[in-house]
């Protein structure tokens, strides 16, 4: 009895000692130190090849692999010469092209797509958002160029209005836009792109009324109670009067073609008599006043509204026996200007009645 005991002792001993020697292989704890061993990443799944076989317009491509055969269009873009109706009135529209323009800019595409696509190998990215039963994709010569990015780039594809299309498309819409290439090439003068109307009028600054000085008079005396003696007031003092006067543009500026930025200035420039001295209006001689400029960003296909205001000048007129004698500077006329590019857009040139100001003298 007793050597089964120590049999079944020896045999625990041994159990025991084997369990800890397996434990001391491994850390419980190790799966906390690699999460991510339990899910081994999936494996790498190489991009399809497809063979383009035609190019059967600028944005529609003829292509197959492994036995299947599928016509896929280019994604967020439209190509003139290969757009259908409402295409061709989108691409006018924010464009500003002529029919013929389009065209020219379709054929051109559609050489430059088949020049880079014959015989090669494409990766095609489906759009997710693409009509469904059509086969619309970003399509990518195989390690190479983006076909779609290419003509936006070359100004011969415009975006979509509504499209998902990477941020690069839209830089490269936004230089060919400003370098004016291909379809964002503008067909009007620069004269001809913008209308401009303008209101311009004649405004008095408004000014607090002065306070008059208190009159001062003698101190009474008791017999003044009866007979005051007499006020003493100046029969010189001279009637005057001011005005400060200054030139108002309401300015409302219209810009056409392809959506292009435009930096604008509008210069008003008052037109000034004046004297240094002082005398009767016939007086007053032309004398140069400074214009006021205003910049204005503006682009094709936008209207904007502006306000520009010149400095003030200043009309004095003195009442001296019965003649009105005048000092300072009298606004007459003003010269509105609209620059883009140093070149004049626009120019008006206007007068003012004198007796506008004369009114406002008090």
């Amino acid at each position: 009895m007793k050597q089964r005991q120590r049999g079944a002792r020896a045999a625990a001993a041994v159990a025991l000692a084997l369990l800890a020697w397996l434990c001391s292989a491994c850390d419980p704890l190790s799966f906390l130190d690699t999460p991510t061993a339990a899910k081994p990443k999936p494996p790498h799944t190489p991009a399809r090849v497809w063979d383009c076989h035609a190019v059967l317009a600028a944005d529609t491509f003829l292509c197959s692999a492994d036995r299947r055969i599928v016509t896929v269009r280019l994604a967020h873009v439209l190509v003139p010469g290969a757009a259908d109706e409402a295409g061709l009135r989108a691409l006018a529209q924010r464009t500003m092209a002529s029919r013929e323009q389009l065209a020219a800019c379709g054929q051109r595409a559609n050489d430059l797509v088949t020049t880079m696509l014959a015989g090669q190998q494409l990766v095609l990215e489906p759009d997710p958002y693409a009509t469904p039963g059509m086969v619309t994709a970003r399509v990518k010569l195989y390690g190479g160029i983006d076909v779609g990015q290419r003509l936006v780039q070359e100004g011969l594809a415009m975006l979509v209005a509504v499209s998902n299309a990477p941020a690069a498309y839209r830089d490269d819409e936004l230089r060919a836009i400003e370098t004016e290439r291909g379809i964002w090439q503008p067909v009007l003068s620069a004269d001809q792109r913008f209308t401009v109307a303008a209101q311009v009028s004649l405004q008095r600054v408004g000014r607090p009324v002065a306070e008059e000085p208190a009159l001062a008079l003698p101190p009474l005396h008791a017999r003044d109670l009866v007979q005051p003696p007499p006020l003493n007031f100046d029969d010189t003092e001279e009637e005057s009067g001011n005005a400060a006067m200054y030139c108002h543009a309401a300015v409302t500026i219209s810009a056409a073609g392809p959506p292009k930025e435009h930096e604008l200035i509008i210069s008003l420039q008052p037109l000034v008599k004046g004297t240094d001295l002082s005398g009767p209006l016939e007086s007053f001689e032309r004398m140069e006043a400074p214009a006021t400029e205003q910049s204005l960003t503006l682009r094709g296909g936008e209207t904007a509204r502006t306000d520009v205001a010149t400095e003030s000048q200043e009309l004095y007129r003195v009442m001296r026996a019965n003649r009105e004698i005048y000092s300072g500077y009298l606004i007459d006329g003003y010269v509105l200007r609209v620059y883009c590019e140093g070149a004049i857009i626009y120019s008006s040139r206007d007068t003012f009645d004198p007796a506008r100001t004369l009114a406002e003298l008090r």
